[in-house]
């Protein structure tokens, strides 16, 4: 017979929060700590040390000396600090889950929530490569793409900077030039010396007008009102949208399902996958159906009511659902969606690259022509002159 999906056993007395979000539906207990002093590790850090914990104690090592040998292994650095902490806490007599919870700076509630579930079932090898395998999925999306941008980058960075000289110090020198002769010059010419004009005697305003422009995009895009109106835009953008869409979608079924297989109840899971989402739609939706599950319906009855996700992506999760196989679905699902996102990363990479040299391209051709215009007229007078 299919299992159905886990559901909450929420009160009555619940019926009054049923419209309140899904981060409320929990205690504070991942509020940040006066313990978390230390700053996050980098993600492929995080990764090989779950990995490698997982190995010591599959293989029979205590878990205080697993931990023990890892700082050792790592010290110098921010994680072997943080493992001492871990170890001396455990070996206090602290359980795991509260000890990493100390440092909420480098193990999230995502992580914590994991391994507490792993304590209460007896299942931490399986836990930690589970979490092993979600951060090395989560390192690898993010290496796509800094490989994807980093090129498009360094040619903006480039041709942008070899434009800023030309304007700045090459053209005020030929205007020496060409006024020395009392020549007329052409208006593309006057145009770029009106605007070197304005970069070399106003620098300071622009750079306070840039700087200013970021900051105050920056504010109203992390803002309660501007967020969704930003976010918004992201997934309404060509080529850029379904990717960021595709994305979120992944960042979401994996966080669930690596949490439903480690034993981590649903509304928790649900809450710590909000989180985990960075778009404010998707936190939203996500809200929505953690609600729709507190009132005992089913988990697919409101995930495929959100027009965030893909029908494709609809259809697997209730087919996990009635089969009961919802975090092996979930995963899988997250494994396709992120080779479908380092394939879209490197479409998009291979569309800005020549469209970057083709707006440099232009700009260039347009100082080129500014500045050659006047030297032929210039030498049209010179012969005249002969």
């Amino acid at each position: 017979m299919a299992r159905s999906l886990p559901r909450s056993n929420a009160p009555s007395s619940a019926s009054s929060d049923l419209k309140t979000p899904v981060s409320r539906l929990r205690t504070h207990r991942f509020k940040a700590l006066p313990g978390g002093l230390f700053k996050p590790v980098k993600t492929r850090v995080l990764c090989s040390t779950t990995g490698q914990l997982a190995l010591m104690l599959e293989t029979g090592s205590p878990l205080v000396e697993s931990l023990e040998a890892l700082a050792d292994q790592s010290a110098g650095e921010k994680v072997g600090a943080v493992l001492r902490s871990v170890a001396r806490d455990v070996r206090g007599g602290s359980p795991l889950s509260n000890a990493l919870e100390a440092h909420p700076r480098v193990f999230s509630p995502f992580y914590v929530s994991a391994v507490q579930a792993g304590e209460s079932g007896g299942g931490l090898v399986q836990v930690f490569k589970r979490l092993e395998n979600y951060l090395q999925k989560r390192e690898d999306l993010a290496a796509a793409a800094r490989t994807a941008l980093i090129y498009p980058a360094i040619l903006t960075l480039l041709a942008s900077g070899a434009v800023i000289f030309m304007v700045t110090f090459v053209l005020p020198r030929f205007a020496l030039i060409f006024s020395g002769h009392g020549a007329i010059l052409p208006l593309p010419t006057r145009a770029l010396l009106g605007i070197s004009h304005v970069c070399a005697s106003y620098w300071y305003l622009l750079v306070i007008g840039v700087v200013g422009a970021v900051v105050g995009a920056y504010l109203y895009g992390t803002s309660e009102r501007g967020q969704p109106v930003v976010d918004r835009l992201v997934l309404k953008l060509p080529a850029i949208g379904p990717l960021a869409a595709i994305i979120q979608s992944s960042t979401f079924l994996r966080m669930v399902g690596t949490l439903l297989s480690a034993g981590v109840p649903l509304l928790e899971t649900m809450e710590l996958a909000e989180r985990a989402c960075t778009n404010s739609l998707y936190k939203k939706a996500i809200s929505r159906i953690a609600t729709g599950i507190l009132r005992g319906e089913g988990f697919s009855a409101n995930f495929s009511k959100s027009d965030l996700f893909s029908p494709t992506v609809k259809q697997m999760v209730a087919t996990g659902e009635r089969t009961g196989e919802m975090s092996l679905v979930m995963n899988k699902m997250a494994d396709y969606l992120d080779d479908a996102a380092e394939k879209g990363m490197k479409k998009l990479s291979a569309v800005i690259e020549p469209l970057i040299i083709i707006i440099m391209g232009a700009v260039v051709g347009f100082i080129a022509v500014a500045v050659l215009l006047p030297l032929f007229r210039l030498t049209s007078v010179v012969k005249g002159g002969a």
